[in-house]
């Protein structure tokens, strides 16, 4: 399908404003909530950054932004513990398509009412509809963004406009986290942060935005060793996640630009 014009005005400014407000994550998580929520409109927002195993078995989530406050712990450590049977991440577990989503193209209304997830996690909030998508972020990060709610179906026009957005999202997002570190991190060079041989090797490899399989395949050795290199990588730079920690290294390696 094609945009309309008004659509195609709406898009053009949300791609505008997601860029002006690149600066910091802080500001830019705000306005994608605000920005997607104009021109898709719906009851909630949610943004999920997370890492899943290379088997879509395992999923570790390491930021959520809830700016609606409607994601209570047990529905976070429900999603953490069940998301690789969720449609979406079964999907692109096999396909590894990153388009958009909706929950319509799994179940009609009446079969998800009767799947667990339906009853675990969306009756709870009081929804039967949702439109998701993946985005990559820094350090093999993935960010997963959520339009959610009641009432008629998400469109094709709604799934369009949120796939055209990728790419400005990925961007304005990376440029976010590098102005979130620069700020809060004065320039240090990478020796500082006395990281052995080895996890300057792997950190470099991160730094590319090389997810830990693919880091385990270039340097001939087990995930899980990678994944122990990697804590203790994050321990040494201070961070939460990778996708900081991506930020950080570069900048020490002077290619934060």
């Amino acid at each position: 399908m094609r945009l309309s014009n008004k659509d195609f005005d709406a898009f053009q400014r949300a791609t505008l404003e997601l860029h002006d407000a690149s600066g910091d994550l802080e500001t830019f998580n705000g306005c994608l909530a605000e920005t997607l929520l104009k021109v898709i409109p719906t009851e909630m927002f949610s943004r999920f950054d997370f890492t899943v195993s290379p088997q879509m078995g395992k999923l570790k989530m390491v930021k959520c932004f809830d700016p609606h406050d409607c994601l209570s712990h047990a529905l976070l450590d429900w999603m953490e513990r069940l998301f690789p049977t969720h449609p979406f991440t079964e999907y692109f577990g096999r396909s590894g398509d990153p388009t958009a989503l909706k929950m319509s193209d799994f179940y009609n209304l009446t079969e998800f009412r009767r799947t667990e997830i339906h009853e675990s996690f969306y009756r709870p909030l009081g929804v039967n509809r949702h439109l998701g998508l993946a985005v990559p972020s820094m350090g093999g990060t993935i960010i997963g963004l959520n339009l959610v709610g009641r009432g008629k179906d998400f469109t094709e026009r709604d799934r369009l406009i949120l796939n055209l957005l990728r790419p400005h999202i990925a961007l304005a997002n990376r440029n976010a986290e590098r102005g979130t570190v620069r700020r809060l991190s004065p320039g240090r060079a990478l020796a500082a942060y006395e990281l052995t041989p080895r996890e300057t090797e792997i950190a470099t490899w991160v730094v590319q935005g090389k997810s830990n399989p693919e880091i385990a395949i270039i340097l001939n050795a087990n995930v899980r060793t990678i994944e122990k290199h990697m804590e203790r990588i994050l321990e040494k730079l201070g961070v939460e996640n990778r996708a900081t920690a991506a930020v950080l290294l570069a900048n020490g390696n002077g290619n934060g630009h």
